[in-house]
């Protein structure tokens, strides 16, 4: 049933970028043209080439707009689900890893943060408290989660590269990294109650890496 939902997403998203490629390739056309018929050329500097140049980064602009927007319309029906049924915990759970990645790249990083946490939730009903592939695909989006709470508490104020962070104040970063803290304590005392310390060396290292992380942040934010 998953699948079929899947598929239906998946041929929505094909039919949009199609769609949106075959529109882009028809404005650049048209940028092309106009170039040309000011018939100046790469190295010409006059005012018809610095207007050619205009339109062209005019509708590169324009472009990356209608992207954007048809890559949120994608993730909206993905997680919107449908009449083909409930979708597989990690087929949601995969989206939102995509939605926070997005927005991350946005520069929207509170929005990034929340579209994490979701995806943590979604996990939560694979089975993840026994079953150790599910635990895996839990402790990645736990530790996702939890080290963009790390980015939001390192992140300083007047730094543009840091996105919408600079907005929290140091108690919201503060709360921020706490709740990952306890988070993390949750998801350890999981790990360590099933024994799998052998079988996933790896897994454990990184989650204790993260939780001494996190510890220190909360201490240091200011």
């Amino acid at each position: 049933v998953g699948g079929e939902a899947g598929g239906d997403a998946g041929d929505a998203a094909a039919d949009m970028l199609d769609a949106f490629f075959s529109d882009s390739e028809d404005g650049d056309a048209d940028a092309s043209a106009s170039a040309a018929g000011t018939g100046g050329c790469a190295e010409d500097d006059s005012p018809e080439t610095v207007d050619a140049d205009t339109v062209a980064t005019q509708v590169l602009a324009r472009e990356v707009v209608r992207l954007e927007a048809s890559v949120e319309d994608v993730f909206r029906r993905a997680l919107g689900g449908g009449s083909a049924g409930a979708r597989a915990v990690t087929e949601t759970a995969d989206v939102w890893r995509l939605v926070a990645e997005f927005r991350e790249a946005r520069g929207e990083t509170l929005v990034a943060s929340e579209a994490r946490l979701k995806r943590v939730r979604a996990l939560d009903g694979s089975g993840w408290r026994k079953d150790k592939v599910a635990f895996v695909d839990y402790a990645d989006a736990s530790l996702e989660m939890c080290r963009g709470s790390l980015r939001n508490a390192n992140a300083r104020g007047g730094d543009e590269s840091s996105g919408d962070a600079e907005t929290l104040s140091a108690e919201e970063k503060r709360r921020g990294v706490s709740q990952a803290r306890m988070h993390l304590r949750g998801v350890l005392k999981v790990f360590e109650a099933q024994e799998w310390a052998e079988e996933m060396p790896q897994v454990l290292e990184e989650l204790e890496k993260c939780a001494a992380e996190v510890e220190k942040a909360e201490q240091e934010v200011v």
